[in-house]
């Protein structure tokens, strides 16, 4: 369960008292409170202004507990944590990012949403951050990516409460990207990255000008590309920004193209959302980016010798085998299809950005799989379970 963390100083609300409550010369709500360090002196707070005569708002110029009190700040994480002990079982955010993830790439809309909702009680700002990357890797741009961003910017400040509004369009867009049936061409396969970069050159392309919703769309996925995250994730949306405005100014994409392809679904409401079970995490949500499964599988001695065997070159390095099996026969399984009707095989060549790919790959990891798989249901129901017990 969610532990409630410790008061850092000046931080303790209880610690402020109210003396008196006046109007400034410019009309502002000015609120006196008493030091509780130093009895009998005074600090005026400034509600309009939303500035502090302490000390700590005088150095960090940051929300000081005398401007959260008079703000309603406190208060208000406080019903925060209140909802969140009612509604919250699981604490890991990387699980129940990686569950929502899992549920999307698999069609599977209810747990991704579910698990999405919990995310968000767990930790908004991470799993905001999550969403474009969840959009971009196993789906494609949402009509409201740079919607997203903006909450992905909100949820960043210190400040920040997430509102109704905002919890709304984060379950919506997870719901959409889990009922939608195509994905984008796959990165490594994907033209539009190279032709991106040759029509900066080309003066024989006639090009269109973007809409504002179109630019907005593009600044967005740059904007996600500056932020940081996984290696992988930055150049995704690096990429991708690029690839969208060549779509959209040369590539006969427009917004309302776009629009079309995505399913038309149902406004969804945050708080109708029912509460996670257990049954909710599906197995392959746990992977080696949110728990110890691989070093558990690693120290198995039948599975290392089996992967000795079938690999001898990596026989120093039987995670790095076990980690490419894990990921390209159980976690990255996406049953959405390309626009060219493809699904994207991890283990074909065109597919793939290492040297693991091939039919005597495919049967060799297969015969891993198959020595590891009830091993890795089983180390998964246990993960879920020792979450729900906390």
């Amino acid at each position: 369960m969610y532990k409630k963390p410790k008061a850092k100083p000046n931080q303790n609300v209880d610690d402020v008292i109210f003396v008196d409550r006046i109007t400034s010369l410019f009309g502002d709500e000015v609120v006196r409170v008493e030091s509780e360090s130093e009895p009998g002196k005074f600090y005026d707070v400034n509600k309009t202004a939303k500035t502090c005569t302490c000390l700590y708002y005088r150095k960090r110029k940051g929300l000081c507990k005398h401007l959260k009190s008079v703000l309603g700040i406190f208060e208000k994480q406080r019903e925060m944590m209140q909802k969140r002990d009612k509604n919250i079982v699981v604490y890991s955010k990387s699980l129940l990012k990686s569950a929502t993830q899992k549920a999307v790439r698999r069609n599977d809309a209810e747990r991704a949403i579910v698990c999405a909702k919990a995310a968000i009680y767990v930790d908004v700002c991470d799993f905001a951050r999550r969403v474009p990357v969840i959009i971009m890797e196993d789906a494609l741009l949402h009509p409201k990516f740079d919607e997203v961003l903006e909450i992905t910017k909100r949820a960043s400040r210190k400040s920040y409460e997430i509102n109704d509004a905002d919890s709304d369009l984060l379950i919506q867009v997870i719901y959409d990207c889990a009922n939608i049936k195509v994905r984008d061409d796959f990165l490594f396969v994907n033209e539009d990255v190279e032709k991106a970069r040759a029509s900066l050159y080309d003066r024989t392309l006639t090009k269109r000008d973007m809409t504002e919703k179109e630019e907005s769309l593009v600044r967005a996925i740059r904007y996600r590309s500056k932020i940081g995250g996984l290696s992988f994730d930055v150049k995704l949306m690096s990429d991708m920004a690029n690839v969208w405005q060549y779509r959209f100014e040369y590539g006969g994409w427009t917004y309302e193209k776009l629009t079309n392809v995505w399913v038309k679904t149902n406004d969804l409401k945050f708080k109708d959302i029912r509460k996670i079970t257990e049954n909710d995490i599906s197995l392959p949500s746990v992977d080696f980016h949110c728990s110890p499964i691989l070093r558990i599988l690693n120290k198995k001695e039948a599975i290392v010798s089996l992967i000795k065997k079938l690999f001898p070159d990596y026989a120093n390095d039987t995670y790095k085998i076990l980690q490419e099996v894990m990921w390209k026969m159980r976690s990255s399984i996406n049953y959405k299809i390309q626009f060219n009707g493809e699904k994207v095989d991890f283990l074909v060549e065109k597919y793939c950005d290492n040297p693991f790919y091939g039919e005597e790959i495919k049967n060799k990891f297969q015969e891993i799989f198959n020595q590891i798989e009830k091993e890795c249901d089983s180390i998964s129901q246990w993960y879920i379970k020792a979450q729900f017990k906390k």
